[in-house]
């Protein structure tokens, strides 16, 4: 191998390594790209971090690049690079990690689960997405079903690339079944070529025959990083021989000593230091004494095939020759490396970033550093998404006494983990040792929550903060809105009332966004629990205000749900109530909070079963089923609506045993009467009227146990389920009970429940007479939807079809006994029944009671329209 020499008598290296452009490899990667899901899998070595940049380097479409590293094992890891990669394209990725990652922790699959929050966090982009070297996260199962559903969840938005090691845990099958990926650009598709082997010679000023070429091609197996070496460094194939027939890592390690032994004892030493770091850092480098680093960088680019310029300041080591340094580091003892971990932690310290740091000084075991780092920064790494980074140092702190700080710290790691037990467990020690008033209020307020999720007390637990002098007004005020809720829902109504007017008083005063949020949004609960709408209307909307202008999902989320119960219950106003609880789905999504997207889609549900819009129900009832939910409400909601699209489709059989399983576990008393009037009437229209008429008369019992008030909350829906049972009853041919029904004092004065009145009085006519037609019908079933309930509309269409049916049906519905059918020709002829008595030797009073049941089964209103209508049906 002969390189040429220049003027001054140096030798020509070719300048800074710049790996060569390989037009088969981009053209092989091109074809696998015709599918959504392009497989880059090669053993290390082979170069598919380069032809990744090169393929992206090529498209014109917007793409992200993730480079996973080590840190990035576990799925918090893995998802805090992932939010650190989309910085630009979703910045509040990274903001809402913390929260998503604890709410999901605990979920049967939280991978999969926190899948869906980030997808919500990518829902606007449109391009491609690169994860380069996978296989640093590939061991844990929960990276590769978050992947692998994100993947699933971005269809039509996005295309993949993934590149790593191997295939563990990705579901390869499936993809290549369905057609979402090609096979994988592998370790055969990535080989150096003798074209390429001989492009690369070129590019590195290296004159090399053919035949030695072909050697050294043979001896690496085509492998694109011992190639490089070996042709940067000018490693003759005769020195390659006695390697080569071990293994291919042994080639590797050859080639590596040789570039080694050849650089600077300043040089190596600052290789040794940047292989400890997450990459190539010049400022930390420089803080950490190499003054000269970019020089030494920019020399090592001149001279060797592992150092890549990544652009804009970034340089990137080679895997394989970091991993190699970093052994020859360690030959020098653990010791050595020990000190340098903790030198370079201090320096990264210094410059802030702290969760660098504390990695280094727990791989150095730095147990001083570890507990000096955390008492001033340890609670805000956790809410910043590093619990992974926490819990590894307090591994190397707990091999030793455990101090408080650590006990309250570890606690909370495990609840962030949904250890929810053990995390109990350890913060009520660290509270109770811990004697510091902020770190202790901070801990029982984290308790506090997670005792209200359990519906445990939390009177003691917050009291304290109260009446610690020495506990932080923000934490006090935060206790005082919790109680308030909690003595609310206890009937403790004086006690709420004091802790609504210390925090109502303060609200003024308050610069924290996050914190005036919270506390708007707990006052405002405490005023809904009252029966104060008004008052919790306008702390709600204050709370979205400002929850929005922060950025806090959660928040958002809960206060635009209220609104939305607040709109649906108290003003009857579906499309404000709709627009909220869009607006709530949309927020919990960002927020990863899957109870509140549940809640928010349970909101939806609700009103488009309202409307009668059975598409969307349905679609609404899949997206529900995508959630990881334990929650009993959820399944009662989607049996109720799954019994109203039962019996718009006329499957009454199924609407009734779907009612029936849930009509008494309706989370109101209005939903549990419009519900089980709704169950009634399935029943009268699959003719089980005893039944039907049992149900309707505890509606009724219901409503009139209720002491409702008129216009007050729920009180249009108690009036429907009035107005229902009507139905239940003309149905039943019952019309004397349905119009004692309808005479009741109306419950709700709104207008849709006038334009319902009036349509039920309309079935009730055409049951009592069929020649009876019903003017301008289809414009009050019209205006009912208009006011957003169709599903009430369609209940009483099925109601007017089965009396339509029953009286189109002629006289095979209708039986008369011989003595009613002589009273009929009678009446018929003019007599009177006294005339008719007097023949039959019947008394008068029988005859009477002949004629009410003809007049009932024929649906009149008397004599003359009976005989009428006997007429058209051919009983005379």
């Amino acid at each position: 191998m002969i390189r040429p020499v220049r003027q001054d008598g140096t030798i020509e290296t070719g300048g800074a390594f710049v790996p060569i452009l390989r037009p088969r490899v981009l053209e092989r990667m091109g074809s696998a790209a015709m599918q959504r899901v392009v497989l880059l899998v090669a053993p290390a070595g082979y170069g598919k971090s380069v032809a990744l940049r090169q393929y992206l380097e090529s498209t014109s479409e917007p793409h992200v690049r993730y480079d996973v590293r080590a840190e990035n094992a576990g799925l918090l890891g893995f998802l805090r690079g992932f939010a650190d990669a989309l910085s630009e394209l979703a910045p509040q990725a990274r903001t809402t990690l913390a929260g998503a990652y604890e709410r999901n922790a605990a979920t049967a699959s939280p991978g999969a689960d926190l899948a869906l929050w980030m997808d919500s966090h990518l829902q606007s982009f449109r391009g491609v997405i690169a994860i380069d070297d996978l296989h640093f996260a590939q061991e844990e199962r929960e990276v590769t079903r978050c992947l692998a559903a994100l993947i699933e969840r971005t269809k039509g938005r996005v295309q993949w690339i993934v590149a790593s090691r191997s295939t563990l845990g990705l579901p390869i099958g499936t993809w290549l079944a369905y057609g979402e990926s090609d096979l994988a650009v592998d370790e055969h598709d990535l080989r150096f070529s003798v074209e390429e082997a001989r492009e690369a010679a070129r590019s590195f000023r290296l004159s090399v025959r053919d035949e030695e070429l072909h050697e050294l091609l043979s001896l690496t197996g085509g492998w694109a990083t011992a190639m490089s070496f070996a042709l940067r460094s000018s490693t003759r194939s005769v020195d390659l021989r006695s390697v080569a027939a071990s293994t291919r890592e042994m080639t590797y390690r050859y080639l590596a000593e040789q570039v080694y032994r050849g650089l600077g004892e300043l040089t190596r030493a600052l290789l040794e230091s940047a292989a400890l770091l997450d990459h190539i850092d010049l400022d930390v480098l420089v803080a950490a004494g190499f003054d000269t680093a970019l020089s030494l960088i920019e020399s090592l680019l001149q001279r060797v095939a592992f150092i890549y310029d990544e652009g804009n300041g970034r340089y990137t080591c080679h895997d394989l020759f970091r991993e190699f340094v970093t052994h020859q580091f360690a030959l020098r003892g653990a010791d050595a490396v020990s000190a340098e971990r903790r030198r370079l932690g201090v320096v990264l310290q210094t410059m802030s970033r702290l969760p660098s740091a504390l990695r280094l000084f727990a791989d150095a075991g730095a147990k001083d550093e570890i507990e000096a780092l955390l008492q001033e920064h340890g609670f805000d790494l956790l809410a910043k998404g590093h619990a992974d980074v926490v819990g590894a140092a307090l591994d190397v702190v707990e091999r030793t006494a455990i101090s408080p700080l650590a006990l309250a710290l570890r606690g909370l790691v495990d609840v962030n983990a949904g250890r929810y037990e053990d995390g109990e467990r350890r913060v009520i020690r660290a509270i109770e040792s811990i004697g510091d008033p902020n770190i202790e209020a901070l801990l029982r307020l984290r308790l506090s929550i997670l005792y209200i999720n359990r519906q445990q007390d939390i009177g003691s637990l917050l009291d304290a903060i109260i009446a610690d002098p020495q506990a932080p007004r923000s934490a006090q005020l935060e206790a005082h809105a919790l109680l308030a809720v909690d003595c609310v829902r206890k009937g403790a109504l004086h006690q709420a009332q004091r802790h609504m007017d210390e925090v109502e008083t303060s609200l003024a005063r308050i610069e924290s966004g996050e914190l005036l949020a919270k506390l708007l949004q707990r006052i405002g609960l405490a005023r809904f629990e009252l029966n104060q709408p008004d008052a919790a209307k306008a702390l709600f909307t204050r709370s979205a205000e400002v929850a929005s202008e922060n950025a806090l999902w959660s928040l958002l989320a809960r206060s635009n749900s209220a609104l939305s119960n607040l709109a649906l219950m108290s003003e009857n106003d579906i499309p404000a109530s709709e627009l909220f609880a869009q607006r709530a789905a949309f927020a919990a999504s960002k927020a990863g909070d899957h109870f509140d997207l549940q809640t928010s889609l349970l909101q939806l549900l609700t009103i488009e079963t309202k409307r009668g819009n059975a598409d969307r129900v349905s679609a609404i009832e899949r997206e529900l089923g995508q959630l990881p939910s334990g929650d009993r409400t959820q399944g009662v909601f989607l049996a109720a609506s799954q019994g109203h699209r039962a019996a718009w489709a006329g499957r009454l059989s199924e609407a009734r045993r779907l009612f029936g399983s849930v009509v008494q576990r309706q989370p109101h008393p209005f939903d549990r009467a419009v519900t089980q009037s709704i169950y009634a009437l399935c029943l009268a229209l699959d003719d089980l009227r005893v039944d039907a008429r049992t149900a309707a008369a505890q509606v009724l019992a219901m409503v009139d146990e209720g002491d409702v008030r008129p216009d007050g909350v729920g009180a249009l829906y108690f009036e429907a389920a009035v107005l229902f049972c009507a139905l239940v009853e003309v149905v039943s041919e019952r019309h004397t009970a349905a119009v004692k029904i309808l005479k009741r004092p109306a419950v709700s004065s709104h207008a849709a429940m006038a334009q319902m009145r009036s349509c039920v009085e309309e079935v009730l006519r055409i049951s009592r007479s069929p020649q009876y037609s019903a003017p301008g019908f289809e414009g009050q079933l019209e205006a009912i939807r208009d006011f957003g309930l169709g599903g009430y509309a369609r209940f009483i269409v099925m109601a007017a079809a089965a009396v339509e049916a029953r009286h189109s049906s002629g006289t095979a519905d209708v039986r008369l006994t011989p003595s009613e059918a002589r009273i009929l020709r009678d009446l018929a002829q003019g007599l009177t029944p006294k005339d008719i008595a007097s023949e039959m030797g019947r008394s008068v009073f029988t005859v009477q009671t002949h004629i009410q049941n003809v007049i009932d089964k024929l649906g009149c209103h008397g004599r003359v329209e009976a005989i009428a209508v006997a007429r058209r049906m051919g009983f005379l």
